[in-house]
């Protein structure tokens, strides 16, 4: 079983790597067609996790709050570098959750501080979770790392015999309780 969880993970995490590489190839860095280039938001929760259930990549769900100066900001702070483009482009089903017009989801979610980030499954089961980074640096760790983080996961559920489950808050780097960079602050 060691050896499946092992053989799932190396098929599943280079890919998501290929993608990204190819994400940063598709533009020269510097150049007004990538300057220009935006996360392509899905319109809603629901929406993102359809076409995560078409394209196997997991659901990147930023919940903020219209009433936030840093939510409407988000572009223009934690992903306004091409590589955090290119990172949730490559490797998500992007989403801005409005945590008063989806208390539910938020609730589903655990989320209570805004703006945080969760990767999430096709069926709304929380993979990762982090705090939003305000730089782009921070940003493209923390997203990395939940993306590394969805694809053991991933990996691993599918390796499972049938009807057995991982108690994934067992597990400390995907249960959102260390920092963006793995460890205790």
């Amino acid at each position: 079983m060691l050896f499946t969880t092992f053989a799932s993970l190396t098929s599943t995490f280079p890919r998501l790597l290929r993608l990204f590489a190819v994400a940063l190839l598709l533009g020269v860095p510097g150049s007004p067609a990538m300057a220009a280039a935006a996360v392509p938001w899905h319109a809603g929760l629901a929406e993102a996790q359809r076409a995560s259930q078409i394209s196997g990549r997991p659901t990147l769900a930023i919940f903020t709050a219209s009433w936030m100066a840093a939510a409407a900001a988000i572009d223009r702070t934690a992903l306004a570098s091409e590589e955090a483009v290119a990172l949730v482009t490559a490797c998500y089903e992007p989403v801005c959750v409005d945590v008063d017009a989806n208390p539910e989801a938020t609730r589903r979610a655990g989320v209570s501080r805004v703006p945080t980030a969760c990767v999430l499954t096709p069926d709304g089961q929380v993979l990762s979770k982090f705090e939003l980074p305000e730089t782009p640096a921070e940003f493209v760790a923390a997203a990395a790392r939940a993306a590394q983080d969805a694809a053991f996961a991933t990996a691993t559920a599918q390796s499972l015999p049938r009807g057995v489950t991982i108690d994934q808050s067992r597990l400390p780097h995907l249960s959102g309780s260390d920092s963006a960079f793995g460890g205790a602050e």
